[in-house]
């Protein structure tokens, strides 16, 4: 165990984390230049002050843009402006770069107000244990134990500058963009699979599932094919077919760093207008028994209809549940 002062307070409130060692961010550009592979939303700081002497620390998903006139509606605050070095050293006991939530066990004058984003709920946030030269992940629930137990209570809100989302289709004669969509797909599988079915089967399924001849294939039998783009850049792709009644979902995945920004349920909800055009009754997937997103699935609507066990060939199966969203 770490012997910092900060890692014993954890152990004390019984708050587990894993930790990650790196070179030292001082910013958002720095952050680009390390590849954090602890599990969660990566976390950035705001403290801000108005002009009133009212102090708030805002903890939000690193790679969304903040708006602050709904921070400073959600905290009953004036005008925000960004507080200094020295006033985070009076206020939080840091400097700069290694602001975190874990900060506010130093305000014992309860003088800082904390606000929380709310899609960290049910998730685990990775943020620094008070210096940037490591992050640590841990259970948005147990932060938030952390938080009221040094005296401060904290809020919830969802308090982003809306980011732009489109659904660019994918056409079967732009080998480019299919080559394109072939390659993402492989990262983000192999980024995200891995840990549950084990890199042999991924490797099988990756080389069945998305090459280019497939995608193509699947192009020509009905399949739509989507680039999900947020603010200009790819995100993320979904597939969907029409199967049996209902609309069947074969592929919705977001790149790591675009999860937890409300994508998805933007995706569902167009996913759900395309399925009511098409006048079906329903949408349909697929989730593995182990995939920790079921749960998301869930908090959508979806009810598990039967469990599949598929046979994929190379000695692999797909052990499923069907998971449907009536319309």
């Amino acid at each position: 165990m770490k012997t910092e002062p900060i890692f014993q307070t954890l152990a004390d409130l019984n708050i587990p984390y894993e930790i990650q060692e790196h070179k030292a961010i001082f910013s958002e550009e720095d952050a680009k230049d390390v590849v954090i592979t602890l599990e969660g939303i990566d976390v950035k700081n705001l403290f801000v002050k108005d002009k009133n002497g009212n102090y708030g620390l805002v903890s939000m998903n690193l790679h969304r843009r903040a708006d602050l006139k709904k921070i400073a509606a959600l905290f009953g605050f004036g005008r925000l402006s960004f507080c200094n070095a020295d006033e985070l050293m009076q206020y939080l006991n840091i400097t700069p770069g290694s602001v975190s939530p874990l900060c506010v066990m130093f305000d014992t004058t309860k003088t800082v107000k904390v606000l929380y984003d709310s899609h960290f709920e049910g998730r685990n946030v990775i943020i620094h244990p008070l210096r940037n030269t490591a992050s640590i992940s841990i259970k948005f629930d147990d932060l938030k134990r952390f938080t009221e137990h040094f005296g401060h209570n904290w809020q919830l809100g969802d308090f982003y500058v809306a980011p732009n989302v489109e659904f660019v289709p994918l056409q079967a004669d732009d080998a480019p963009a299919i080559s394109e969509m072939s390659a993402m797909a492989t990262e983000i599988l192999r980024d995200y699979y891995d840990p549950i079915i084990g890199k042999e089967q991924n490797d099988y399924m990756l080389a069945k599932f998305q090459t280019v001849s497939t995608i193509t294939d699947n192009l020509h039998h009905g399949y739509r094919f989507y680039f999900v783009r947020c603010d200009g850049h790819n995100a993320g792709f979904m597939a969907f077919y029409p199967r049996e009644g209902a609309m069947y979902l074969s592929k919705f995945y977001l790149y790591k760093h675009e999860r937890g920004k409300g994508l998805a349920r933007q995706m569902l909800a167009f996913l759900a207008d395309e399925t009511r055009r098409a006048s079906l009754s329903a949408i349909e997937l697929n989730v593995n028994k182990h995939n920790p997103t079921l749960q998301i699935y869930k908090s959508l609507g979806f009810t598990t209809i039967r469990a599949e066990k598929i046979d994929i060939g190379g000695g692999f199966y797909m052990d499923d549940y069907v998971e449907r969203l009536e319309m």
